[in-house]
């Protein structure tokens, strides 16, 4: 009983562990978005005079989301290309 109490905790904290770096991975992410398409670099600048703000806006909150998921979509995607029938694809 103590094996199996120790087990899943092993595997609580590794998980744990997984998660933590997933979330430090995005916050690394949305960082790096920011120092690029901040108000005051080349690329932000450029959005601001062609009348798009886009940091802190709308738009904005589109291309995080997308940027976050498009891994999520491309693992999901691969899996089930993978998968499919090589007879199936001949049809």
């Amino acid at each position: 009983m103590l094996l199996l109490l120790l087990l899943f905790l092993l595997i609580f904290f590794v998980l744990l562990l997984l998660l933590i770096l997933v979330l430090l991975l995005i916050l690394i992410l949305f960082i790096l978005l920011l120092l690029l398409l901040g108000r005051n670099t080349a690329v932000g600048q450029w959005f601001i005079d062609i009348g798009f703000p886009l940091i802190f806006s709308w738009p904005a909150t589109v291309i995080a989301a997308t940027v976050v998921a498009f891994p999520l979509m491309y693992r999901s995607s691969r899996g089930a290309f993978e998968n499919l029938d090589p007879n199936m694809l001949d049809a």
